[in-house]
């Protein structure tokens, strides 16, 4: 009797750990919602401007740890985009310097409906995708209301886009910028 052993290695794994990298992501919350942000300095937080809204401070649910309060510093509407300020030095996320082409795994992380810290694998599904002013990634991995501000990372654990928003009408249809 013969018997082969297949094994396949996907080039495209993940080259990382989740689990540590949760220590770079925040969940932030306001009075009217929750969103995502990250790391990109050690007291800097990066969140999409709709997330913030209005506020000039906010809550952050640190991954295993106790809330802290966050100040908005900095908003960009038109790239929906702000800064978050806080106390707390927390471990800062890479950011890809490398070309990124359809096709490449991505993974998103987020407080996807207020689960926080859940982690999503998709695929570039399109690169400058046009929307209004700004271009986007366009991916499939799931996200959802509470992704927003998350960050989008390759298969090496770095940020290529900031989660932003998701087609309301259809499944795996979502927008970095």
């Amino acid at each position: 009797l013969f018997c082969m052993l297949f094994i396949s290695f996907s080039a495209n794994a993940i080259n990382f750990d989740a689990e540590e990298t949760y220590n770079s992501v925040v969940v932030v919350y306001t009075d009217t919602g929750v969103g995502s942000g990250f790391a990109i300095e050690e007291n800097l937080l990066l969140t999409n401007a709709h997330v913030v809204e209005d506020n000039k401070t906010v809550t952050i649910n640190l991954y295993n740890d106790s809330p802290i309060k966050g100040t908005v510093i900095k908003i960009d509407n038109n790239k929906d985009l702000a800064l978050i300020q806080t106390k707390k030095s927390l471990p800062v996320l890479d950011i890809n310097k490398e070309k990124i082409s359809i096709g490449d795994e991505v993974y998103a992380i987020g407080a996807p409906k207020d689960m926080p810290y859940t982690m999503t694998k998709g695929i570039i599904s399109a690169l400058d995708r046009q929307i209004g002013k700004n271009s986007y990634i366009q991916l499939d991995a799931s996200v959802n209301s509470g992704n927003s501000g998350g960050p989008l990372l390759d298969s090496n654990g770095k940020v290529i886009g900031v989660i932003t928003l998701k087609a309301s009408d259809a499944e795996g249809i979502g927008f970095a910028i």
